[in-house]
């Protein structure tokens, strides 16, 4: 019976210590109940704490033109994030290539230029923020040249989706690989490491990102995985939000070609221009449009070769943690809209793209 007592009179000391903890606490009970709430759906939902610039971030599509005769050449390609210091990241890149190209169309006249391949380009960027608004990355490329996989998709999509205008792919075999530039040569398969690049940005204000490139020549050049020089290039970038949903990027660079080994008539100088739009759907998902521009990287004489490359690109972004991103992505050269080489004109028939990024 004393023992009972001794139990009820601990349990009732317990009680008004507790009412006493509470009653001093600076929160009323209904916030406090309702921050443990808030905090506790937050964590349900898969909401982090992470501060914003730790999380990877949702914009552009990272995709560049992937003619044949381009890949050689450095190129700034859209960025999504920049990393703030001690942050690392790794982003692996698949771009699956497909063109064909005839310079005179007709068949029954002998080719100058002719292009019927697919490009595999399995690509690494290793980057890594060092502080003062820097960040610095390493872009390490794989090239697989060979007849592909995408001919019988492409043409159903021609046919199916886009307008029907003559094409020159609608006559010739599925799973080709051949290049053929006039001055140089004709190539066919080929695969190996392509040409290393590194970069160099940094914040200029909350607006404007400056960015400096160099690309050393790793690649063969007798297979047009690489140029065989360096490049070097300048590019600034900018960023805005039009409304709470839509995100404005744009860029404009220029790099400088070196002499290539192989290819003949590379320009010195090479202008790009990016247009995207971002529609931010939630916090984890996102839908991009973007254009991209530059100048061709030879002058051949031959407007199918030498006229502006612009080409459209579509994709899908989504958070897959605070510190995962996955994108899907296609681009377009002027067959999507026929008769406006403003828009788009010099570009791989088809492309598609998947990149996963890894933040540390």
């Amino acid at each position: 019976m004393d023992r009972a007592k001794a139990m009820a009179s601990l349990s009732l000391r317990r009680e008004r210590t507790l009412r006493l903890e509470v009653s001093s606490c600076k929160m009323p009970l209904p916030l406090l109940a309702c921050s443990i709430l808030a905090a506790w759906l937050r964590t349900m939902q898969g909401v982090s704490p992470i501060p914003p610039q730790d999380e990877v971030g949702l914009g552009p599509i990272s995709t560049r033109n992937g003619r044949v005769v381009d890949l050689p050449f450095l190129r700034f390609s859209p960025r999504a994030d920049l990393l703030p210091k001690g942050q690392t990241s790794v982003e692996t890149s698949i771009q699956v290539i497909n063109d064909v190209r005839r310079d005179p169309e007709d068949l029954n006249l002998p080719a100058v230029l002719f292009e019927d391949q697919e490009t595999q380009r399995l690509s690494f960027l290793f980057s890594q923020g060092v502080g003062g608004g820097l960040e610095a990355s390493v872009e390490v490329p794989f090239l697989a040249r060979d007849g592909g996989f995408m001919d019988p998709i492409i043409n159903w999509w021609h046919h199916t989706i886009l307008p029907d205008v003559y094409r020159v792919r609608d006559y010739l075999p599925f799973g080709q690989c051949v290049v053929t530039i006039p001055g140089v040569g004709t190539f066919a398969s080929a695969e190996g490491i392509g040409d290393v690049s590194g970069f160099l940005r940094k914040r200029l204000s909350g607006n404007f990102i400056a960015a400096v490139a160099i690309k050393a020549p790793i690649g063969n050049p007798g297979g047009l995985l690489g140029s065989g020089a360096f490049d070097g290039g300048l590019d600034l970038e900018y960023r805005t939000k039009l409304m709470r949903k839509l995100q404005l990027d744009a860029s404009a660079g220029v790099v400088a070609q070196g002499k290539p080994t192989v290819l003949k008539n590379a320009r010195g100088l090479v202008d790009q221009e990016f247009l995207g739009l971002t529609y931010l759907r939630d916090s984890r998902d996102a839908w991009i449009a973007q254009w991209q521009a530059e100048s061709s990287p030879t002058n051949i004489g031959l407007a199918s070769n030498d006229g502006p490359h612009r080409m459209l690109t579509f994709g899908y972004e989504r958070k897959l943690s605070e510190k995962e991103r996955l994108d899907l992505y296609f681009s377009e050269d002027h067959d999507l809209v026929p008769g406006n080489p403003l828009l788009v004109n010099i570009a791989p028939d088809f492309t598609i793209g998947i990149r996963v990024v890894r933040r540390f």
